[in-house]
């Protein structure tokens, strides 16, 4: 193999293990399930956009958990780059797929990272943002009563 090669190889090992370096694995817990039927629907927002809850967004990563006899489920994000992410997450009750809304509100129950109780309405990548840095990590959140 001659220099030119080897140090092409080498140089793509480097970069593949700065980019595997780089990947976080972010565990998101979601308690205070009420119904033991359905699932919880749980999305993962990167901050690109200025609303949260917007129909107009870019696809998030959705993952869902079968609810059973527990009053909390967890999913798993691997191999998440650095930056600012955002989480919405709601029992699917009727595992329809979508949160059902009406006049009043949330007919089922959901949770927006950072925000303590249910916004009147959509909240800021600011309010909801949090950091994922380069390290595995597990943050948690309950849905809203």
């Amino acid at each position: 193999m001659n220099k030119l090669h080897s140090k092409f190889l080498f140089g793509f090992v480097c970069l593949c293990y700065i980019c595997a370096a780089s990947a976080t694995e972010l565990s998101v817990n979601i308690s205070n399930i009420k119904e033991h039927k359905g699932e919880v629907v749980v999305q993962l927002f990167h901050l690109n956009d200025e609303k949260l809850i917007d129909t107009k967004l870019s696809d998030p990563i959705s993952l869902k958990a079968p609810v059973h006899q527990s009053d909390n489920v967890t999913v798993q994000f691997p191999e998440l780059p650095v930056g600012l992410y955002a989480v919405v997450a709601f029992h699917d009750v009727n595992k329809n797929g979508k949160a059902d809304f009406s006049v009043f509100g949330s007919r089922e129950r959901v949770v927006i990272s950072n925000l303590s109780s249910q916004p009147l309405s959509a909240p800021t990548y600011s309010e909801a943002a949090f950091k994922v840095g380069d390290e595995d990590f597990t943050i948690s959140f309950a849905l809203y009563d």
